[in-house]
């Protein structure tokens, strides 16, 4: 004996075996457009990518010329104090050759007392 079909069921059943290949359809229907828009923001998100990797080379070749400097830093200091230590020794040793007063007046400003700090000459009086 056969089976006996039902032809609601039947209509039914392939309605809902149309509707979703119609689903189906659409979707790929509409894929073609989803991955050209991929690749268009792929193509931008490469682009702005290389652009970053060549910022990034050239800083880092910035980079790699300061850190011989970068290095010294830490002697800087020292260095400075020492240079100071030696110009104060030099300006208290001209200030005791005998008529450095005179010429200092004659050029228009007075040198500093041995104690006083730096920039603190005064005008000529």
């Amino acid at each position: 004996m056969t089976p006996r079909v039902d032809p609601a069921r039947v209509v039914d059943a392939s309605l809902n075996v149309g509707t979703e290949v119609a689903e189906v359809v659409v979707d790929l229907i509409r894929l073609p457009r989803r991955l050209l828009r991929m690749v268009d923001s792929t193509e931008a998100l490469l682009a702005r990518a290389d652009l970053l990797m060549n910022q990034a080379e050239r800083s880092l070749e910035h980079t790699e010329g300061l850190v011989p400097l970068i290095k010294q830093v830490d002697r800087l200091g020292p260095d400075v104090a020492e240079l100071l230590r030696v110009t104060d020794e030099v300006r208290r040793a001209v200030l005791g050759i005998p008529g450095v007063g005179m010429l200092w007046r004659r050029g228009g400003t007075a040198p500093a007392p041995a104690g006083a700090p730096e920039g603190s000459d005064q005008p000529a009086r």
